[in-house]
């Protein structure tokens, strides 16, 4: 079930259609149509990603039952952002006359709803794609006037612009409105265009004046023209087929109504559903409809690649504006150079050469050329050889690409490009069609023929020797230089196309390993070949050495371990239970960690110390002292960072880790850093906000200053792009000391007796300074550079493990209050320590602030985190569950034993079905289109799971009775436990962690001595 690809040359018979078909084209006989087909499943969803770049054109095909569902909001959306032009398909109208039974009239109306259905969502996508535009304010991506009308007009779906078809794929027919305006203008002497106009309308036609006019088929027993001249017949051919099972009424009907004479093989009295099908391939046949409404539709390449641009070099856009590069350097003349040929999709031979790799897909050995079977002789190792599976023959690995520029041929000389490969950091401004400069390592040669072309013909491939721009081909002979996906160009001095972004990431993690332990070899070379096949497949090891893989759903994973048995491992392997990834989080509140955590967290040493989230450490040699407070992130504050994970988020942490302010963060990135104040001033206001974001305790609350808070903002994680925060509190400190830092019980004591005996020397507030003399001065900034590394990296590592179960934390942010060092550390010179002084005024101390202070503040952070109300944040699935109105009951039974959650519910008009809109924790997916359908006795359609969001589980893991009520209720000790507390018992259980549970080691039956006798 993943994506083929197909090469199609279309032949225009009639002259005259040509011309009606494609106006804004050039009149010609034929065209070559690239055909990339991919499943409409969710769980495939990388599919339609990869087809997406490949493209300029997207054919959406919808159910005329189902309507709208989740996978068509997914597809229009990411068509939107890749910019193409759509084509729609309403499919299946043949269920509405055999199931639904309903007549013409009714099914034009329903056709209608259908189409205002679609055209709503398409614009609502629209609009806020041209919001999102605008609040970038950025003059590199916005949209001119006449563009955004040109896309609001190719984004509205109306047969009369050739847009939209009505098919039976099943039956393999289908039409547009322009076919029959111009059967029915020649025979009823009207205007075309015109009859075009209202076809599909609420319009009838007077055959004796020729004038069209309004009809109400509710009054007048009017029938609109589209019922009348086109659905009637369709509804009386299948009503006489199907239902009736008369074939002899059919071909007359194909006589006299159609015109159609019909072979007598054509005509099966034993097989009726052949005999309809054969009259309506021949009538109106589905290959002439869709390519005809493919060729008008879809734009030329040279045509879609100039609208195109933004999204095809769109981060390399962001990133000459950070660093602009002088106009009169060679290298960046070059890549403005391929940016025009892209954008006019040259052929000329001066035109660079640039390739987009998409995807990489398999293809038998025996398929290629023999020529390419000897190229590749080295590749295909004995232990390749031998790795492959019985009976399937050698395969090899084939690279999906689309040539956008150029004519690549067999003897090109190309360059493999990585993504993070930058041409515009390179001082050497020498021959940019020579070899790279030194040390440049993102751009690979290969060498002229060491590669091989192909057509795409499905499961089948055709050699070639050149493609020019435009055209998706299949290369062979690059498996050993890329994973997944790449740019390949003539040249080094060239940027890399923008990266394929996926609907969604994959959830669904299982741990596998062979049965025999011979097998392990072949194992691991059969996963690193999945992972190159499939575009979103996650592979990896985890802590215990187990051999992982995440896909996004259960059929796909089912997908992935078949042909990870039977093609690429070739080995039976054991599969265990789905591994479902939680987080973990704290909510508002605090609590009394000794006495509420249970083992094995209430032996963690230091959890006296801390309370509300708030703890002071101090360092074992007494030297550094940080005091550090957990709060929870607002929800919506969350939200924001939690979806910009994979976007401007990675460039906003470079800018913090960097310590600029706002004004020297791009208009791209700043939309997101409105978007993170605007959510923390409403929670704010809504009283929903940790005082740390505002004032420390005791102050009135001011409003959220975006220059004062992005100032504070340390970083984020994990991995510097997560949502978890670290930040400065607004009136942090820093208090340098003599000789040791006092600990926490020496701070408890007067502060003032602790200045007067000189034990406290400085304390500098944040963006201060004090002079020692008039060589030196301290200031805050220098004191936390001392202390800076160690205090991120114990983030990072808190931030992606926690102390529940070792996950990621989600919307934690840890707030620094105050630092403080003694005076070696910071390199102040007393008479107990020597310190020397460099020529430019920077210290040079023997005293190191110690490594151990990683691991501390590691073990700081996670007693912060363990003195607040902790909960498991698990993720959920939305699906769209369509069901038949008496097995209603049943299906909202089995959500509720899943704890699913129904959002939204709709009956299909003039039908006794209805689509319901709902949320499923993963955890609770598995297996589920199982039970589904057996409760349901098959009235509930399969459903189709695609990640939502991340949501808290409500219940305290560490719960227990407090009140007279609650232990009346529950007793003194809670004898189960709650659901969150059993998802973090099973996660540790799995990853080897204790957990507090009886096990018996020895035990004996008791015997019954009476029965021994």
């Amino acid at each position: 079930m993943h994506s083929s690809a197909i090469s199609l040359m279309y032949r225009m018979e009639d002259k005259k259609a040509a011309k009606d078909t494609a106006p804004s084209k050039t009149a010609c006989d034929n065209y070559l149509v690239n055909l990339v087909d991919s499943p409409g499943h969710i769980d495939f969803s990388s599919d339609v990603s990869t087809a997406t770049r490949l493209c300029d054109g997207a054919i959406i095909v919808i159910d005329v039952l189902e309507g709208l569902c989740t996978q068509t909001h997914a597809v229009l959306y990411k068509a939107l952002k890749e910019r193409m032009r759509p084509c729609l398909v309403l499919n299946k109208i043949d269920r509405l006359a055999v199931e639904l039974q309903l007549s013409p009239i009714e099914a034009f109306y329903h056709l209608q709803r259908v189409l205002e259905n679609v055209n709503a969502l398409a614009s609502s996508l629209l609009r806020s794609e041209l919001i999102r535009i605008q609040e970038q304010d950025d003059t590199i991506t916005s949209l001119s006037i006449e563009e955004e009308e040109k896309l609001t007009c190719a984004w509205n779906f109306a047969p009369e612009q050739g847009n939209v078809i009505f098919a039976a794929a099943l039956d393999s027919w289908g039409f547009g409105t322009g076919r029959f305006a111009t059967i029915w203008a020649q025979r009823l002497g009207v205007n075309r265009s015109v009859l075009l106009k209202y076809f599909f309308d609420n319009y009838a036609i007077n055959t004796s004046t020729k004038k069209l006019f309004r009809c109400d088929p509710d009054n007048n027993g009017e029938i609109p023209m589209f019922v009348s001249l086109i659905l009637q017949p369709i509804w009386d051919l299948y009503h006489a087929c199907i239902l009736r099972q008369d074939t002899v009424e059919a071909e007359k009907m194909a006589k006299e109504v159609i015109g159609l004479e019909m072979m007598p093989r054509e005509i099966n009295s034993k097989d009726p559903r052949g005999t309809l099908q054969a009259i309506m391939r021949r009538w109106l046949p589905l290959p002439e409809a869709l390519l005809r409404m493919v060729v008008r539709c879809v734009p030329s390449p040279g045509t879609a690649q100039k609208e195109r641009m933004d999204t095809l070099f769109q981060r390399q856009r962001v990133l000459n504006k950070l660093q602009p590069v002088s106009s009169n350097n060679i290298v960046s003349q070059r890549v403005s150079k391929i940016k025009r040929d892209v954008e006019t999709c040259s052929t000329s031979p001066e035109a660079d050469v640039i390739v987009y790799i998409a995807k990489m897909s398999e293809v038998r050995v025996a398929e290629l050329s023999p020529r390419d079977v000897h190229m590749l002789s080295e590749d295909l190792s004995v232990q390749e050889r031998e790795d492959t599976p019985n009976g399937l023959g050698e395969v090899t690995f084939m690279a999906l690409a689309r040539v956008y520029s150029g004519v690549l041929r067999r003897e090109s000389r190309i360059f493999v490009l990585t993504h993070r490969h930058d041409p515009l950091s390179s001082s050497d401004e020498g021959d940019t069609d020579g070899t790279p400069p030194t040390g440049m390592s993102t751009a690979i040669e290969v060498p002229p023929g060491s590669f091989g072309l192909y057509f795409c013909l499905g499961p089948s491939v055709c050699p070639m020797e050149e493609a020019p721009a435009g055209n998706i081909v299949g290369i062979v002979g690059l498996q050993k230089l890329l994973l997944k996906t790449g740019t390949l160009s003539s040249t080094w001095a060239c940027e890399p196309m923008t990266s394929i972004t996926f609907q969604s990431k994959p959830l669904v993690r299982v741990a596998v390993e062979p049965k025999s332990h011979r097998d392990l070899p072949r194992l691991e070379s059969g996963l690193q070949r999945l992972y190159m096949y499939d575009p979103v497949v996650e592979i990896g090891v985890d802590d215990t050495g187990q051999h992982t893989m995440t896909c996004l759903g259960e059929l796909h994973l089912e997908q992935c371990l078949k042909a990870l048995r039977e093609r690429f491992a070739g080995c039976e392997v054991n599969v265990s239970a789905p591994l479902v990834p939680f987080r973990e989080t704290v909510v508002s509140g605090s609590v009394q960690a000794r006495a509420v955590l249970p083992p094995p967290w209430k032996d963690t040493s230091g959890l006296d110390t801390a309370f509300g989230g708030r703890v002071r450490m101090v360092s074992a040699s007494q030297t550094v002292s940080v005091t550090l407070r957990c709060c929870a992130l607002p929800f919506d504050t969350t939200a924001v960072l939690e979806e910009s994970v994979q976007g401007a988020l990675v460039l906003l942490s470079s800018f913090v880790s960097q310590a600029l302010s706002p004004a020297a963060v791009p208009e791209s990135v700043q939309g997101l850093w409105r978007r993170v104040i605007s959510s923390l001033e409403t929670a704010v206001a809504d009283g929903e906000s940790d005082p740390a974001w505002t004032l420390t305790s005791g102050e009135q609350e001011e409003k959220i200053e975006s220059s004062e808070l992005f100032s504070r903002i340390l970083a984020f994680g994990p991995k510097g792009c997560g949502c978890n925060v670290l930040i400065f509190a607004k009136d942090v400190k820093a208090d340098i000391w003599q000789h040791l830092v006092p600990s926490d019980k020496q701070a408890q004591g007067d502060r003032d007796d602790e200045e007067k005996q000189g034990k406290l020397l400085h304390s500098i507030q944040r963006g201060q300074s004090v002079c020692r003399s008039e060589q030196l001065s301290v200031s805050f900034d220098e004191v936390w550079s001392r202390l800076q590394s160690s205090v991120l990296a114990g983030f990072q590592t808190t931030a992606a493990a926690g102390p529940l179960m070792l996950e990621q934390m989600h919307g934690v942010c840890f707030v620094i209050e105050s630092v403080a060092v003694t005076a070696a550390v910071v390199g102040i010179a007393l008479d107990e320590v020597e310190v020397s002084v460099n020529g430019n005024g920077s210290f040079s101390s023997g005293m190191a602030v110690s490594g151990q202070l990683l691991s501390e503040m590691r073990d700081a952070f996670r007693l912060s985190f363990l003195s607040r109300p902790m909960r498991v944040v698990e993720p959920v699935f939305a699906c769209d569950l369509q069901c038949d109105q008496s097995q209603l009951g049943s299906l909202y039974a089995v959500l509720n034993k899943r704890r699913g959650e129904v959002i939204k519910e709709d009956i299909i008009e003039g039908t006794s079905l209805f689509l319901l809109s709902a949320t499923l924790p993963v955890s609770e997916s598995f297996g589920f289109a199982q039970e589904l359908l057996k409760k349901t006795s098959g009235a509930g359609t399969a459903p189709q799971l695609m990640f939502s969001h991340w949501t808290i589980h409500q219940d305290d893991p560490f719960w227990k009775p407090t009140t007279a009520e609650e232990r009346e209720d529950h007793g003194d000790q809670v004898v189960e436990p709650n659901q969150a507390r059993l998802f973090i018992d099973s996660v540790r259980r799995r990853k080897g962690l204790p957990i507090e549970e009886k096990v018996v080691v020895f035990a004996e039956k008791q015997r019954n001595l009476t029965k021994m006798k």
